[in-house]
């Protein structure tokens, strides 16, 4: 649906370029757009109870269908053993759709963009939670190979005003600060972290 709303506006040769181009970040903030209309249809439609619940179930359903029908443009595709699915642009950027209970059932929902995502093991999860190393700047966090058994590790909301500021050096990620924008367009610094990440579940079946 939502592809096919793009390829209209597109003559045989552009469709055929771009079925073989890699999703950009563009690409995805237009499809996540028009997935969030379709949820905001079902909202204002007069659904109530367990019919809203499974209207818009069917609506993430229908958004994770087309985005796995072009898996070959994302970069990394991988499940987790909480079932979460994460989709991974060229460029780094991460959309997950996570699963979880809800009160008619078994919910998945589509979760905002972040900018960057690495991999950490298990221990490395851990230790990031125990000694508090996304609370203050100055910690070093150690990255591994994207493989099952890796945790993802997702740093900063995409279009966020603030983010975690950090330099990727072999094998780790040191922590320096955070930065924002100010009302009036410029950019500040502060050592207290700020820009969101999600630490993930080991991943169990890698699909690209």
């Amino acid at each position: 649906m939502y592809m096919e709303k793009i390829r209209e506006k597109q003559n045989p040769e552009e469709k055929e370029r771009e079925e073989k181009k890699m999703f950009s970040i563009l690409d995805l903030e237009e499809l996540t757009k028009k997935h969030k209309e379709e949820k905001d249809k079902i909202w204002d439609a007069d659904y109530h109870g367990r019919e809203l619940f499974e209207k818009l179930i069917e609506e993430e359903k229908k958004f994770l269908e087309e985005l796995m029908e072009s898996k070959e443009r994302f970069k990394k595709i991988f499940k987790t053993e909480k079932e979460s699915i994460y989709f991974i642009l060229e460029t780094g950027e991460s959309l997950r759709f996570k699963r979880s209970n809800g009160e008619f059932g078994e919910k998945l929902k589509s979760q905002p963009v972040l900018e960057r995502v690495f991999f950490i093991s298990e221990e490395e999860a851990e230790r990031i939670k125990k000694e508090h190393l996304l609370e203050w700047p100055g910690g070093t966090i150690n990255i591994i190979n994207y493989r099952v058994g890796a945790v993802p590790f997702e740093l900063n909301v995409y279009k966020y005003p603030s983010k975690i500021v950090f330099k990727e050096e072999e094998n780790s990620l040191k922590i320096i600060g955070s930065e924002f924008v100010n009302e009036d367009g410029k950019i500040s610094q502060d050592e207290n972290l700020s820009g969101g990440y999600h630490i993930g579940h080991p991943i169990t079946e890698i699909i690209k």
